[in-house]
């Protein structure tokens, strides 16, 4: 019905939206715990609202390119002298500024991003790809202080996925999935190409060391995926009369699975 042309759809989908919204409302008074507070970052100073209006911008010449973060790290090691991804780079070095400006924002929110903007910000995994890129052009140049700027980048924004107010399962797992790449080129391909003593001393193991997590963090997700499979799924599902599929306890079915993850918030906050 999202999807549908035809007005009659348009304005159907529109009330069933209103209504799980008025049904949300109604939740979050008996459970409060499971109310998003949001930190009210400026969008000028907020990374997650620069980074998706960022992805609006997004170069289709990337997909053209050979090498990205999903091809095998064994194929990155001459990566960077591939004359055609060391033009692209040279050629968008005002994207990647931009990029790395991001990776270091100290603040983040998801204030002012519905859904479909969180949708975006999933496939963001694409973006931090570039500083991968522009990581194998300075290694290949010996130029490790860039590379390093550029992968420090790319871990702040796996920070930024991960460190909102209440990340989704989607968005969470987009976040840990750049974690996780980044400490395999980190080991399996920084590692192998830097002078000895580098290492230690440059900063780099940082990069590697895996994040710790906490009960909070675990809270976090979890009220994130509530607001999302509750909001896009569950309520307009079970507000549409017309759906021939609803469960005859709608409601015991709703207060069930709010009841759970009211549980766990409230228990790990």
């Amino acid at each position: 019905m999202a999807e549908s042309k035809d007005a009659a759809d348009q304005e159907r989908f529109a009330e069933l939206q209103k209504l799980a919204k008025e049904w949300m409302e109604r939740l979050l008074v008996r459970y409060p715990e499971l109310t998003v507070e949001h930190r009210g970052v400026p969008p000028e100073r907020n990374a997650l609202r620069q980074l998706h209006d960022l992805m609006g911008r997004f170069p289709p010449s990337l997909n053209t390119l050979r090498y990205g973060a999903s091809w095998r790290l064994s194929e990155r090691m001459d990566a960077g002298s591939d004359p055609t991804l060391r033009e692209w780079v040279a050629s968008n070095a005002g994207l990647l500024e931009e990029l790395r400006a991001i990776g270091i924002m100290p603040d983040r929110s998801m204030e002012g991003l519905d859904a479909e903007s969180q949708q975006f910000l999933m496939m963001c995994v694409r973006l931090p790809d570039i500083l991968f890129l522009d990581a194998d052009v300075a290694m290949a140049d010996k130029d490790y202080s860039r590379a390093l700027s550029s992968l420090m980048a790319a871990k702040g924004i796996a920070g930024h996925l991960l460190g909102a107010e209440a990340p989704d399962i989607h968005q969470a797992n987009t976040g840990f999935m750049l974690e996780g790449t980044l400490r395999r080129y980190v080991l399996d391909v920084v590692m192998e190409q830097l002078p000895p003593g580098e290492f230690e001393s440059g900063g780099w193991e940082n990069l590697a060391r895996p994040a710790m997590r906490d009960a909070a963090d675990f809270s976090r997700l979890v009220l994130g995926s509530y607001h999302y499979n509750s909001s896009e799924y569950l309520l307009p599902t079970l507000s549409n009369p017309a759906e021939a599929r609803l469960p005859y306890d709608a409601d015991e079915l709703v207060e069930t699975y709010t009841r759970l993850a009211a549980g766990v918030v409230r228990d790990n906050t």
